[in-house]
């Protein structure tokens, strides 16, 4: 009885997965074993289900439609002007078969490429196509079967090794931090007192926030902040200004499609995805609503790309209710401050609701995500200029900087400073003077 390895022999080592398996190996594994038929590899097309029917004497059978048609070699093309060197097309080769680094122009080896088209659709800006593997005698061949089974047994084992690699540096490094671990947060949230004075201060300070989003309408604002989901704001009202002009209504974007839209929202991260939500929010909105922003949590944590953090600003701003939005500028405030210390956004908002004053509910949204994005930042928060300082219960504020000032350096000779050009009056060790250079030199 043949076996898996006489199987995989025949198969054409693509390694495209349409055929229900992870690989061509796994395919003639389970064939060989019974559990499914040998119609369903479309690269191969009708010479592998004639040539796995000869070898299994089984009665040769059409290609499954549900595994996709045959057709001829395909070959992976990279446009070189779109490409922006993501790297995101890299790991799902099976074969290795594009080259490029994170920010460099990527490429593909023809001659390794099995056309399995897995590089696709990772792709965040669709710089790659399939073409058809050209036949002129001076193209690159297609890669012998054997040669690509070889490279991607070669890619699962680094695969598999990386990812042991990184567990155990992961438990590494939580040993080390169970071991030396110290508070970022603090456990009990601030004395009620404390928490009033603490929005009175932000208060003072900007009596009547905003959203930094610009829009018009309640509809722009959802929009906006819909794309804002892993961009900065300035990226979002960059793409708003060029399309609410054209098309700020639901009918309006629906009429240009999700094709239509792309070029707009290209300044903003995963603009293919955010295409296709902004498109299925309209059609939801026409079909549910007539189109009107709804004033229900639920009906707008329904509609596409749409959740629970979208929702609260919206509810927030638009209707008056009083939500707040927690996303990780809140997140960190909160737990920094005392505020609301928790370790989930829904804990945090849950105890933000429950806990804030009531006449301070309505922004304290906006105070406490400008408040982390300006002053409490993730890495170096201006704790010595900051309002609230001395109410925050942040165990590892920053100090003033009270070190001597970094003395400029001289860049040529004719730009040194004065304590450089007197020598010794300077601080520091004397400085030998640049010498400059002939135009020879």
């Amino acid at each position: 009885m043949p076996g898996a390895d006489d199987i995989d022999a025949l198969l054409p080592q693509t390694q495209c997965t349409r055929c229900g398996y992870p690989g061509c190996r796994p395919y003639a594994e389970a064939i060989a074993r019974g559990e499914t038929g040998i119609n369903h590899c479309p690269p191969g097309g009708a010479a592998t289900i004639a040539a796995l029917a000869k070898l299994l004497r089984r009665e040769p059978l059409p290609l499954d439609p549900a595994n996709g048609a045959e057709g001829p070699p395909l070959l992976a093309l990279i446009d070189e002007d779109a490409c922006i060197g993501c790297t995101k097309c890299l790991p799902p080769c099976p074969v290795d078969a594009i080259i490029g680094a994170r920010k460099h122009l990527h490429t593909v080896l023809a001659a390794l490429c099995t056309g399995c088209e897995l590089c696709v659709a990772p792709c965040p800006v669709d710089c790659i196509t399939m073409v058809a593997r050209p036949a002129a005698p001076d193209a690159a061949p297609a890669p012998e079967p054997g040669a690509s089974r070889r490279r991607f047994a070669a890619h699962n084992a680094r695969i598999a090794r990386r990812a042991q690699e990184r567990a155990m540096l992961l438990a590494s490094r939580k040993r080390q931090a169970s071991t030396h671990r110290r508070p970022e947060h603090p456990q009990m949230p601030v004395h009620p007192a404390t928490r009033r004075t603490l929005y009175r201060r932000l208060q003072a300070a900007d009596p009547h926030p905003r959203s930094e989003l610009e829009y018009s309408s309640p509809f722009e604002l959802l929009v906006a902040v819909m794309l804002s989901a892993h961009t900065t704001d300035k990226s979002v009202n960059a793409a708003t200004r060029r399309l609410f002009p054209l098309a700020n209504t639901p009918q309006a974007l629906l009429a240009l499609g999700v094709e239509g839209v792309k070029p707009y929202l290209r300044p903003v991260g995963l603009y293919n995805a955010k295409s296709q939500n902004l498109i299925g929010l309209c059609r939801r909105l026409m079909e549910h609503h007539g189109g009107k922003v709804p004033s229900e949590r639920d009906a707008l944590e329904a509609l596409p790309g749409v959740g629970r953090k979208t929702a609260s600003i919206i509810l927030n701003i638009v209707f008056g209710q009083n939500e707040i939005a927690v996303d990780t500028h809140i997140f960190r405030v909160a737990n920094r401050t005392g505020l609301a210390p928790g370790k989930t956004p829904l804990a945090v908002e849950r105890a933000l609701v429950a806990n804030t004053p009531e006449p301070f509910k309505r922004d304290a949204h906006h105070w406490l995500l400008l408040h982390g994005r300006y002053v409490c930042t993730a890495r170096a928060p201006a704790c010595p200029t900051c309002i609230i300082a001395d109410l925050c219960e942040y165990p590892h504020k920053t100090r003033p900087n009270t070190g001597a000032q970094r003395r400029p350096r001289a860049s040529s000779p004719g730009t040194e400073t004065p304590a450089a050009r007197a020598g010794s009056s300077g601080p520091g060790p004397k400085r030998r003077p640049l010498k400059r250079r002939s135009a020879a030199g």
